[in-house]
C-alpha cells in the first residue's frame, strides 16, 4: 500500500511542477506580447555601426529568422523597406557611426 501511495504522490507533483512551469511560460509570453506592442506614430531607428555584412550568417541551428536582425545590408535594407509600407512608421531614423564594409553596400545604402 505504501508502494501505491508513494507512486502517487510522485505523478501527482510531477504534474503539478509541469502546471507551474506552464503558467510561468504562459505569463512570459504574455508579458513579451505586450512589450513589442507598436503605436501609431512610430519611428524606425536603425543603428549603423561597426562592420556591415553583405548578407547575415545564417545557421540551421537558429530558431529565429538570420534575415530579420542582425547588422547586414539586406537587413537593413528590408526593414527600410517594410517602413515605407507600414502605415504607422511615420520616419525613418538613421544613426551613422564608424561603419565598415564594402563600397558598393555602403554606396547603396
Amino acid at each position: 500500500m505504501s508502494f501505491l501511495r508513494n507512486l502517487f504522490t510522485n505523478i501527482l507533483s510531477i504534474l503539478i511542477i509541469g502546471l507551474i512551469f506552464t503558467v510561468i511560460i504562459i505569463v512570459i509570453a504574455v508579458i513579451n506580447d505586450d512589450s513589442l506592442r507598436e503605436t501609431e506614430h512610430s519611428v524606425l531607428q536603425i543603428v549603423l555601426d561597426g562592420k556591415l555584412n553583405d548578407k547575415p550568417k545564417s545557421s540551421e541551428y537558429s530558431i529565429a529568422s538570420s534575415a530579420k536582425c542582425g547588422k547586414s545590408f539586406i537587413a537593413i535594407n528590408s526593414a527600410i523597406n517594410s517602413a515605407i509600407y507600414d502605415e504607422s512608421i511615420e520616419a525613418i531614423l538613421i544613426e551613422v557611426g564608424e561603419i565598415s564594409g564594402g563600397i558598393a553596400n555602403l554606396s547603396s545604402l
